[in-house]
């Protein structure tokens, strides 16, 4: 077989068309080649397919698989037990190949269709379903597995309707459904997953604000941090708590360097086997986008597939999953994101409980967050919280949504009533000046009328100014003459004037009576 198709550059073309076919031409060459010769194939990685590595891994499972132990009775068992979710068609070429006289010859006549149309995720279900039963049953695998879909009498519904929750947080998170996490940049998704992790390992409040009903244990995968990086964090979440890392023994653990591929079914298995082995009853991925290689974030089935079969490998434990929300959410400050703000296809759907977190304001780096949070999930819990975060000592104050949205609302009224004073003050001042130099110009009372129409100002701003400038004696009144000579009784003169105008007055007042006295003389 040449692999040259698969390694380095390709012959001819550097096309990606000539590059899917290529590898098409592989996985078909590997299905047909005679099973003496499988093991020459095994030099071959995923890493050496672009498009089709999942497909690879699940034909080298199912040629592994038949090689070591026998899967041809196993896969009929497969097919008849309508566990799949394949198409009528395709489950029927599987019942062909149970019956063929060579394996290999019946897997490609299976694979061809998939191969073609690029549809691997469905040979994936197959392996799957033949991986499981020939584990949990390999000694009656040739036996048919007959299902009901009947369901239960409705009498018998009342012992479940009064079930009360487990509740993983107390009214915040359930441990039967998986959970998402969805966080815009800079939501501190690892680090409230990480004090999440040590309040159900220790059996302590969740951000000193959720009550965690008891201890359970934690697997904590994590693919954005280091043991050194996530130490450190564990650290400060076990010091509030006035606890060590010998207080989570038994109860946490971590797993920083191998991160698993959802859809891949050696992951599956591997996961499956940890979580029995330590008796696992939370498993944290964080984040998902670094399980999902090589699938079509696009597409519903792919994504979903790959989750709910993984879920099913952590069962009974409870999934965790921490993910990103799409750039144009994430832009946004002061609401938290929704559910369909949540990159890829599938994701939302295939989650019962969601923890989505955007934040108030920027970061600026000074270790202090203002987080806002919407919660929800299929037990009927629901709420928002504004959260503020210290991760500098580690410290969480938690409010409720409507209270802060409130307190803020009052606030927006506040500014805006304080930004109107300020404006009308402004608005003031300019009148207040406008009527100063109207007056100034002037070393006379005038009319309160003559001086509104000299100086300009706004009538509404020179009804309010007028008056304080009259109250702080800025503006003295004084009796005055008008154009025709007519004594006035009231008139308004700027008190810089008041004392030259009042000596004025009063010697012409003098003048006139000393006149008047010599008139009556003569």
């Amino acid at each position: 077989m040449d692999s040259t198709h698969i390694n380095g550059t390709l012959p001819n073309s550097g096309t990606e068309n000539l590059r899917v076919r290529s590898e098409r031409n592989v996985l078909r060459g590997l299905v047909q080649m005679p099973l003496d010769a499988w093991p020459q194939a095994s030099v071959l990685r995923p890493a050496d397919f672009l498009h089709y590595s999942a497909g690879f891994e699940t034909i080298a499972f199912l040629i592994t698989s038949y090689l070591k132990d026998g899967l041809r009775p196993v896969m009929s068992q497969a097919v008849l037990s309508s566990d799949i979710g394949i198409g009528a068609d395709l489950a029927a070429e599987l019942f062909e190949v149970a019956h063929v006289s060579t394996f290999t010859d019946g897997l490609a006549a299976v694979l061809n269709r998939p191969l073609m149309n690029g549809e691997l995720m469905r040979i994936g279900k197959v392996a799957n379903r033949c991986e499981s039963i020939a584990e949990s049953d390999a000694g009656i695998a040739d036996e048919v597995v007959v299902r009901s879909f009947a369901g239960i009498d409705a009498s018998e519904l009342s012992s479940y309707a009064t079930q009360e929750a487990d509740w993983l947080v107390q009214d915040v998170f359930t441990i039967d459904e998986p959970l998402l996490v969805g966080a815009r940049s800079k939501g501190c998704k690892t680090l409230q997953l990480t004090d999440l992790a040590v309040a159900v390992t220790s059996g302590t409040p969740w951000m000193n604000a959720f009550e965690v009903p008891k201890r359970r244990k934690v697997l904590f995968i994590t693919g954005e941090a280091n043991y050194r990086r996530i130490a450190k964090h564990i650290d400060k979440a076990c010091r509030v708590r006035g606890l060590d890392f010998n207080d989570l023994t038994g109860f946490l653990r971590i797993e920083a360097v191998d991160f698993p591929c959802l859809p891949r079914l050696a992951d599956q298995e591997s996961i499956r086997a940890d979580i029995e082995r330590h008796e696992i009853d939370v498993v944290v991925i964080d984040p998902l986008y670094r399980g999902l290689s090589g699938l079509d974030s696009s597409r519903l089935s792919e994504m979903g597939d790959a989750i709910k079969s993984f879920q099913a490998a952590c069962q009974p434990a409870c999934m965790v999953l921490s993910h990103h929300v799409i750039k144009s959410a994430a832009r946004e400050y002061g609401n938290p994101p929704q559910l369909e703000d949540m990159t890829g296809a599938g994701i939302a759907e295939s989650c019962g409980q969601w923890w989505l977190v955007g934040r108030n304001t920027k970061y600026e780096w000074d270790w202090k967050h203002d987080l806002c949070v919407q919660y929800g999930g299929r037990e009927g819990q629901g709420g928002g919280r504004r959260i503020l975060f210290n991760e500098y000592d580690w410290t969480f104050q938690v409010d409720a949504w409507h209270e802060y949205t409130q307190q803020a609302r009052e606030e927006v009224v506040q500014r805006r009533h304080e930004a109107r004073l300020e404006g009308d003050e402004r608005k003031r001042a300019a009148a207040r000046m406008l009527i100063l130099k109207a007056v100034r110009n002037v070393k006379t009372p005038q009319s309160k009328s003559s001086i509104r129409e000299s100086c300009g100002a706004v009538q509404s701003d020179f009804r309010i100014v007028f008056p304080e400038l009259l109250q702080e004696m800025t503006l003295v009144q004084r009796p005055y003459r008008d154009a025709l000579n007519r004594l006035q009784a009231v008139g308004y003169l700027l008190k810089d004037y008041v004392a030259e105008y009042d000596k004025k007055e009063a010697d012409a007042v003098e003048k006139q009576i000393t006149q008047e006295m010599v008139v009556d003389a003569g």
